[in-house]
């Protein structure tokens, strides 16, 4: 089994969250932005694919640097 920790991410629930808030969160990210639902979504087919050959037992942290 492979973990997937995952950061910040850009979804409703922190679109709720006071814009200001939000971009002072993002600043303290070392790659200085949320991360895309996208970019987790093509990992994990990634993971779960024909093409994951090898990849196992791993915690992947998807967090922009955190």
């Amino acid at each position: 089994y492979n973990v997937v920790r995952i950061g910040v991410i850009k979804t409703k629930m922190h679109n709720k969250i006071n814009k200001k808030n939000l971009l002072k969160r993002a600043s303290l990210i070392p790659i200085k932005r949320v991360g895309e639902p996208k970019e987790i979504s093509n990992f994990i087919n990634f993971l779960i694919s024909e093409n994951n050959t090898y990849l196992s037992s791993q915690i992947i942290n998807f967090s922009g640097g955190e």
